[in-house]
């Protein structure tokens, strides 16, 4: 049985952090640094590297110096 703190890792906290400020279209590089620092007090380093890993995890696109995409991913779909 998973203990609670496996449940609440950093990047699934972030990626829900990013779910609710997505509106469908690309999300600026800006406001995603604005909302990962002043939720989890993450400097622009630390919120590039979270983009990163969840891009690489196929959570997020990420396009350079623009912003980021949330894939919407189906009911069945791979979990964060």
């Amino acid at each position: 049985m998973k203990s609670e703190n496996e449940d609440l890792d950093i990047h699934k906290l972030a990626l829900i952090e990013l779910k609710n400020i997505d509106k469908g279209r690309m999300i600026s590089l800006k406001d995603v640094f604005y909302r990962l620092g002043i939720i989890f007090h993450f400097n622009k380093e630390q919120s590039y590297k979270i983009i990163k890993s969840l891009e690489k995890k196929g959570f997020i696109e990420f396009f350079p110096y623009n912003g980021i995409r949330v894939i919407n991913r189906s009911k069945n779909g791979p979990k964060p």
